[in-house]
């Protein structure tokens, strides 16, 4: 719409205006809590979250109350008045539940949602569906290539017996159930109807479902992608062939009925799944393992919190999974809460959940009955998605949260193509589908390039990874611009589709010549690292029997060092574990490299080298570099693993100590796995100008937060040679989810250490 153009009154400028706030406000806050979602989370301040709040609250209230006073001045009759008094009171004696349980438990979201269906009442449903799915679309994009770049870090997990990756979110579940959601979003916000168009819309579909199983192992997502598929082809038969034949009505009747009550059935399905597991019944513990242990998360919170009218504080919920490093199993086990309808009852209350119950069947109803089809059959796969997934109860993912509140446009009966035919209509989807794959094959390059400049800029650590997150951002909106640009010039040719397009060009040209001066720029100035490095990467790509990866300065390598190729993936190498050799810097952890049986060594002062590589191994220890073992099989560690990123470095692998001096490692994660631990210290050359003087060694939590064990070694400690080796054992305590290990040397005492390190023994 044009609010400027000619027949366009104040009053509509006005609405359009508030609308646009209203929208915008309630946008934000889904952006809000997206990046809550994502690692960006820890970089947001609380000045910004005072911000999104305020926002919400002035431009939704406003429109709210011009929408009631507008609709007061329409009721002419005295009982239509009271009548539609009456229904404003019960509408928010419903949400009374939702702000007393978000206050009560701290749960703020369970405020802001009524807050944001205020602002969305009465609002077209697809205004907001097409505005949502493009905002939250660009950003889930933008966190993607800001992942695969390098900048934030990509969260591995083991799952299925392989290694999957996040991409930028906190879960693979939750990075595949965006997906999911905007797949709905965007079929409901389809205007064109017609076969052609579901096929290709099918199509799309079927490739991202698949694609993001493989990379994220998500089977309720591969589930709901199928489901999907199946009901948009039903769709499509239903609307162009079956209801202007007008046969299968009593199939459509069944369907639509099957999406009504699909979200209580499912309620009370997973309800008596849950009850027969706690039984002890043996075909529900079978289907226990068919549902990945989900009968027992949530029968376990049952027990312990029961189901109460207002619900119960979990304070403790967390997911389980590993970076390729650190496996991050909480000591007390898994404890989310992955079923939405087990979450709605346990922690919201069984009030919240019966308003929510009619709500959702409302939504349907009115669908239906407005012949928005799809949306009911959206509920239905939402249903199906909250079986085992608990995001359907967040705003950023799950929009259709206010679709109760929304003004659903009513369709006629006949005609449901809402667009007139036009020849060669699949272009667009061809040229997208183009787009895309041309933006998939350069997409290593680019991804190079990115990363090169994040780490010239310094965007990829701290609170400059906004900057960072902004090139992304512009990057998604501007191929979208091409893409939409090109629709329009074929469509049209007007002078609004020549200027996108334009527009689009210029800037995407403008972008890459200015990344392409900074990394010049940065590559002259790094010339006397290239120049020692040469020749040493020139000796690894001759002897590599496996392949060869780079993190943050591989542009660098690919522009002066001949023959070395770039690759897709960051330092994190996402959902694989490379058998190969990965050149980083010196001070960055290559997470998804060193799972198991890394080794270790730094070829200059800038830059690290880990390998898997035998041949490479071979080859830089003929040139006297030094290989140390980086978290083997054993899940052990040594000094060099502990203190190389402390900024303790030694070439032969010992550190001389001069007392007074205090040594506290990086916080290793070893109590993530259930059993009793050893620690060795290693010294040598001890001497001391005190009589008694001692070197204290301990085992501390939380960064020496928490005592767990500590000991003093003097003169007497040491054998003939002159070195000590003392071990500490200890046992996982379950309230310390980390520990440190210490060394203090007290003053006039002089000594090596030429060791730390720990293993698990049980």
């Amino acid at each position: 719409m044009n609010i400027f153009a000619r027949g366009i009154d104040k009053r509509q400028r006005i609405e359009w205006i508030m609308d646009a706030l209203s929208l915008g406000a309630v946008l934000q806050y889904c952006a809000y809590r997206f990046l809550q979602s994502t690692m960006f989370v820890i970089y947001y301040s609380q000045t910004y979250k005072l911000l999104t709040m305020a926002l919400l609250l002035v431009f939704g209230g406003i429109r709210y109350i011009c929408v009631l006073v507008k609709k007061w001045k329409r009721t002419d009759e005295k009982e239509e008045k009271v009548w539609f008094l009456l229904r404003c009171v019960g509408v928010w004696l419903l949400a009374l539940p939702f702000f007393y349980v978000g206050w009560k438990h701290d749960y703020k979201f369970l405020i802001f949602l009524p807050i944001c269906c205020m602002c969305l009442y009465d609002m077209e449903a697809e205004k907001i569906l097409k505005s949502f799915a493009f905002v939250i679309g660009t950003m889930l994009i933008a966190t993607v290539v800001c992942c695969l770049s390098g900048t934030v870090q990509n969260l591995a997990y083991t799952k299925s017996g392989r290694i999957v990756g996040a991409y930028g979110i906190i879960n693979t579940t939750d990075f595949a159930s965006y997906f999911t959601f905007l797949i709905l979003i965007i079929w409901c916000g389809l205007k064109d109807h017609r076969w052609i168009t579901n096929l290709f819309f099918a199509l799309c579909s079927v490739g991202i479902t698949c694609l993001v199983y493989w990379y994220t192992d998500s089977k309720t997502s591969l589930y709901c992608g199928a489901l999907i598929v199946f009901l948009l082809f039903w769709d499509s038969l239903d609307e162009n062939v079956f209801q202007k034949r007008g046969h299968c009505n009593s199939i459509g009747d069944k369907s639509r009925w099957i999406s009504i009550t699909a979200f209580p059935i499912i309620g009370a399905l997973i309800i008596l799944l849950v009850s027969c597991y706690g039984k002890g019944y043996s075909w529900a513990i079978q289907a226990n393992d068919f549902l990945s242990d989900r009968l027992r998360v949530t029968w376990e919170p049952f027990c312990k919190y029961g189901i109460k009218q207002f619900g119960s504080l979990i304070e403790t919920m967390h997911g389980s999974g590993a970076t390729n490093i650190h496996y991050t199993t909480w000591s007390s086990g898994y404890g989310y809460i992955d079923s939405a309808y087990a979450m709605l009852v346990i922690r919201y209350g069984w009030i919240i959940s019966c308003i929510v119950t009619g709500l959702w069947v409302w939504t349907s109803i009115r669908a239906l009955h407005s012949r928005n089809n799809r949306i009911a059959f959206t509920m239905m796969v939402l249903a199906v998605h909250a079986f085992s997934e608990a995001r359907v109860w967040d705003i950023n993912y799950n929009i259709f949260l206010a679709m109760p509140f929304c003004a659903l446009r009513q369709k006629p009966k006949e005609g449901l193509i809402t667009i007139p035919c036009r020849k060669k209509e699949w272009v667009p989807w061809c040229m997208g589908i183009i787009i895309l794959a041309s933006i998939f094959f350069c997409l290593p390059r680019i991804l190079s390039c990115f990363r090169s400049l994040f780490a010239s800029k310094e965007w990829n650590s701290g609170i400059a990874t906004y900057k960072s997150f902004l090139v992304c951002i512009g990057f998604t909106i501007s191929v979208w611009t091409f893409w939409k640009g090109l629709c329009l010039l074929r469509l049209f040719k007007s002078k609004e589709s020549v200027a996108m397009l334009t527009s689009a060009i210029m800037v995407i040209l403008g972008g890459l010549i200015c990344i392409n001066v900074s990394i010049n720029r940065w590559n002259h100035n790094q010339s006397d690292r290239l120049a020692y490095e040469n020749p040493i990467i020139q000796q690894i790509q001759n002897t590599a029997k496996l392949p060869i990866y780079a993190a943050e300065g591989e542009e660098l390598y690919y522009r002066s060092i001949k023959g070395f190729k770039d690759h897709l993936f960051s330092t994190n190498e996402l959902s694989r574990e490379p058998r190969g050799t990965m050149i980083v810097d010196s001070d960055v952890e290559a997470f998804g490299v060193t799972r198991t049986n890394g080794w270790y060594t730094q070829i200059s002062q800038w830059s690290g080298l880990y390998t898997y590589d035998e041949a490479v191994i071979n080859s830089l220890s003929d040139l006297g570099f030094v290989f140390v073992p980086y978290y083997n099989g054993l899940r052990s560690c040594n000094l060099r693993d502990t203190a190389i990123f402390n900024g303790l470095q030694s070439k032969n692998g010992s550190i001389p100590l001069l007392g007074p001096i205090s040594i506290v490692t990086e916080e290793m994660e070893t109590d993530q796995f259930r059993g009793a631990y050893e620690v060795y210290f290693s010294f040598s050359s001890f001497s001391s100008s005190k009589k008694d003087g001692t070197i204290t060694v301990g085992v501390y939590g939380e960064t020496g937060g928490k005592y767990i064990y500590e000991r003093k070694i003097s003169a007497e400690d040491f054998d003939s040679e002159g070195k000590c080796t003392y071990t500490v054992a200890y046992s996982q305590l379950e309230d310390v989810p980390k520990v440190v290990f210490v060394v203090k040397v007290e003053d006039g005492v002089d000594v090596t250490l030429t060791d730390i390190s720990w293993k698990r023994t049980i």
